[in-house]
C-alpha cells in the first residue's frame, strides 16, 4: 500500500476516495454539460452550413440562368442594333435620291388641307369660347329674370347657335383625325 494510506483506517481511505470520486464526477457533470453544449453549438453549425450550401448551390443555378438570359438578350440587342444601323442606313439612301425631286401635287392638297383644317379648327375653338362667355352671361341674366319675356326666346336661340357649333367642332376633329391617317 502506498505510504499516504498506511496510518489511516479503512473507513478513512474509503471516505477519502469519496471524496474523490465525488469531485470527479462533479468535475465529470461539469465538462459533460459543457461537451453537451458545445456539442449543441457545433449541431446547429452544421445545420447552418447544410442550409448555406443548399442556398449558395440555388444561388448559382439562378445566376447560370439570369447568364443565360443576358446573353440572349445581348445577341438580341446586338441583332436589333443592326437591323436599326441597316434602316438609318436606307431610309438615308431613300431621302438622298429624294432630294432633287419636287413635292407631288398631292402632297401639296394634302399639306394645305391640313392646314386649312387646323385654321378651321382655331376659328372654331375662338367662337366656341365666345359663345360659351355669352351663353354663361345669358344664362346668369336668365336666372335673375326666371326666364320671363323675349330674353328667354334669345337664350334658347343661342342655345341652339352653341349645340350646333359644337357639333361642327366635332364634324371638324372627324376630319382632322381622317387627314392625319
Amino acid at each position: 500500500p502506498p505510504a499516504h494510506y498506511k496510518n489511516l483506517s479503512i473507513e478513512e481511505i474509503i471516505n477519502s476516495w469519496s471524496e474523490e470520486l465525488e469531485k470527479d464526477a462533479k468535475s465529470f457533470a461539469t465538462e459533460a454539460k459543457r461537451v453537451a453544449e458545445w456539442d449543441a453549438v457545433l449541431r446547429d453549425s452544421t445545420r447552418s452550413i447544410s442550409e448555406l450550401t443548399d442556398n449558395v448551390s440555388r444561388l448559382l443555378l439562378q445566376q447560370n440562368e439570369v447568364d443565360k438570359t443576358l446573353g440572349n438578350v445581348g445577341a438580341y440587342q446586338a441583332e436589333l442594333i443592326h437591323s436599326l444601323t441597316t434602316l438609318e442606313t436606307s431610309i438615308d439612301e431613300i431621302f438622298s435620291q429624294q432630294s432633287g425631286s419636287a413635292p407631288q401635287d398631292s402632297d401639296i392638297q394634302r399639306e394645305q388641307a391640313y392646314q386649312r383644317v387646323i385654321d378651321v379648327s382655331t376659328r372654331l375653338k375662338s367662337i366656341q369660347s365666345s359663345v360659351d362667355s355669352v351663353v354663361s352671361d345669358l344664362n346668369s341674366a336668365q336666372e335673375k329674370t326666371n326666364g320671363e319675356g323675349s330674353l328667354g326666346q334669345v337664350v334658347a336661340i343661342l342655345n341652339a347657335h352653341y349645340e350646333t357649333l359644337n357639333r361642327l367642332e366635332g364634324s371638324t376633329r372627324l376630319i382632322e383625325e381622317g387627314l392625319k391617317e
